[in-house]
């Protein structure tokens, strides 16, 4: 899903058990990959499609598919203190929240992204692997 699309859903309010509240990027990714089946995955879903997402097969992948990404919450004493995106051994996307910095690596280099304080800059980062990854 293109980061942009991935932002305008987390950033708005979703009805969840009779409440408006903005679901979390775990719940959406579980809700496109199938995970969970629930009326707010399915919300979610419809969403995603009507703003221009698309379904595929395993078989048939778009020019632009990027790989699902395995994301990995490091926690000490329930504080998260770094994620991790792993893009099937391609490439991995690593955030610190000591140092507010990222790290992506790659068969080809390594590069380090500072200053990623907020989701929003943690998906800035994820959409250039996207991009990468798409050449």
């Amino acid at each position: 899903m293109p980061t942009e699309l991935k932002r305008e859903i987390l950033s708005l309010k979703w009805n969840v058990n009779g409440q408006r509240r903005r679901v979390s990027n775990v719940t959406l990714q579980a809700a496109l990959n199938f995970q969970t089946q629930t009326p707010l995955a399915n919300t979610l879903r419809a969403a995603a499609l009507q703003r221009g997402g698309v379904t595929y097969d395993s078989n048939a992948k778009p020019k632009d598919y990027m790989p699902d990404c395995t994301t990995k919450f490091n926690r000490v004493g329930g504080a998260i203190t770094g994620i991790e995106f792993n893009f099937h051994g391609r490439a991995v996307l690593t955030w610190y929240a000591k140092d507010n910095a990222a790290t992506l690596a790659t068969f080809l280099d390594t590069r380090k992204f500072e200053n990623v304080v907020t989701v929003s800059d943690l998906m800035d980062v994820q959409f250039l692997v996207e991009q990468l990854a798409n050449n």
